[in-house]
Order: C-alpha cells, then sequence, then structure tokens
C-alpha cells in the first residue's frame, strides 16, 4: 500500500478536526444557525420561528426573566409539559419520567394542569425555603435522569451555580428553566435562551399579549420586543375596562392572573 505524503495526512486531520468542531452544539457561529437536533416545539408558531431549531432546546439551561406575575410566564411552558407527561399518554409513556417544579410562588393548581393534557400525577413539587436545599434538589432532579424537565423560581443566580446545573443538566440529559428577575440580563451566565418577559397593562391591547424579549439565544442573536398571546382575553385589562356590564368601574392595573390558574 502507497503511503500518503505527510502533507495531505495533516490536511485531512485538520480538514477533520475542523468538521467535529463546527458540529458542536455550544459553538455560536454568528449569524449562521446551528443545526440543532432534537429541539421540542414551544407550541406557539411565532415563538418557534426566532428560536434555533424551531423550539425549545432539548437540554440545557434557559432562563425567564421577569419582574411580574400572571402575565402567561408558566403559560408559555404549558406546551411543553404537556410534551413531556402528556395526561392521555401510551402505557411507555406513562413509565418515562417526571417533570420538577422547585419552589414555585403558588400551589400548583391541579385541575387547570390537568385542562391542559397534564399529567399531574407525573408532577414532582418541590416546597422549600431554603436556598440552598433549592438548588441542590433541583441539581439532583437535572442529574438523575428521571426528571427531563425542571423549573425553579429563584431571587438570584451566580455564574458558578448556572455552570453547575448546566453540567447537571448535560449528565441527565434534561431541560432546566430558571425564573429569574429582569435585573439579571446583564448578568453573563452559560446558558442556551434567556427570554425576558413584560406586560404593560397601561396600553390598549385585545389580544391579551405579553412582550418577550430574547435577550440571548444560542445559534442566533437577540431580538428585540414582540407580542405573544400568553393571557385569557377575559383577564386582558382593556376589556374590563371596556366591559358595557361595569359603568363606571375603575380598574386598578394590580389585578393580575394567578399563575396556576387555567
Amino acid at each position: 500500500m502507497k503511503a500518503e505524503p505527510i502533507s495531505q495526512v495533516d490536511e485531512h486531520q485538520q480538514a477533520t478536526a475542523l468538521d467535529s468542531l463546527l458540529s458542536r452544539e455550544d459553538l455560536w457561529r454568528g449569524q449562521q444557525w446551528q443545526q440543532q437536533s432534537d429541539c421540542l416545539s414551544s407550541g406557539y408558531t411565532s415563538l418557534d420561528e426566532v428560536l434555533a431549531g424551531q423550539g425549545w432546546p432539548s437540554s440545557g439551561v434557559c432562563e425567564l426573566l421577569s419582574d411580574q406575575v400572571g402575565i402567561g410566564e408558566l403559560t408559555l411552558l404549558l406546551p411543553l409539559i404537556a410534551q413531556h407527561i402528556p395526561l392521555n399518554a401510551t402505557a411507555d409513556k406513562q413509565r418515562n419520567g417526571a417533570v420538577a417544579l422547585v419552589a414555585p410562588p403558588f400551589i400548583p393548581f391541579a385541575a387547570g394542569l390537568a385542562q391542559h393534557n397534564i399529567d399531574v400525577e407525573r408532577i414532582v413539587w418541590v416546597d422549600c425555603i431554603d436556598r440552598k436545599e433549592q438548588l441542590w434538589a433541583l441539581e439532583q432532579a437535572l442529574a438523575s435522569g428521571v426528571c427531563q424537565l425542571a423549573l425553579i423560581w429563584l431571587s438570584t443566580l451566580s455564574v458558578t451555580e448556572s455552570r453547575r446545573l448546566q453540567l447537571a443538566c448535560e449528565k441527565g440529559h434534561s431541560l432546566c428553566f430558571c425564573y429569574l428577575p429582569s435585573h439579571l440580563a446583564s448578568q453573563s451566565h452559560p446558558v442556551q435562551l434567556r427570554i425576558q418577559l413584560h406586560r404593560d397593562y397601561d396600553k390598549t391591547v385585545d389580544n391579551a399579549a405579553t412582550e418577550l424579549t430574547i435577550v440571548k439565544r444560542r445559534g442566533g442573536w437577540p431580538i428585540a420586543g414582540f407580542e405573544l398571546s400568553l393571557l385569557p382575553r377575559y383577564l386582558a385589562y382593556s376589556d374590563w375596562q371596556k366591559s358595557p356590564s361595569k359603568p363606571g368601574h375603575s380598574v386598578s392595573s394590580d389585578i393580575i392572573q394567578g399563575p396556576w390558574s387555567s
């Protein structure tokens, strides 16, 4: 067998190494979309269009930033939760893991979740006050591989903690969503996706829309605010104002939707 020239061997090795590097999902190539596999639809067409892979990542840490409650922050993830633990699943899927809710601000409303085709018997509700215990429980759930999806509500998250959660997701091939306050948007967390949610009740809107701003998305540039309908029409502030059945009734902007309402 005739040996190849050393220069050709080196070029082949370099090309192989480059192809291997470019195939990594954690490498961002500017405006060029990454080829991400196994992405999960968000359940919202307009949101899927701006997410890498046309949906949520299959694993890793994502952050939802907001200073308000009841603006659709949980509604945004209900279709995803239903994909992981559907109510009317086959026998095989019913044995396939659970979804963890760590330190939610309100008691989960089982009937409302069931109305969204979610099997509430496979929801693990972790109710603890101590922050270290919350993070420990989340890390165990993500790394175990049993909870392929976990949600946590936190007031702060350090870069070190974010990296630790990312490693737990890689170990368990799981996906984590962290609800955080908006002021953390300036921090450089090593996460897959960061979305900021805002609802302006002073605006006259007819579709009860929540404004979403993609602060960071792996595989693309940030996107300025766009509206996504996440609230039922009867909770729209403008509908209360226009209601003929309540003449002279003034509505406070403090009226909110409980995040566990259906």
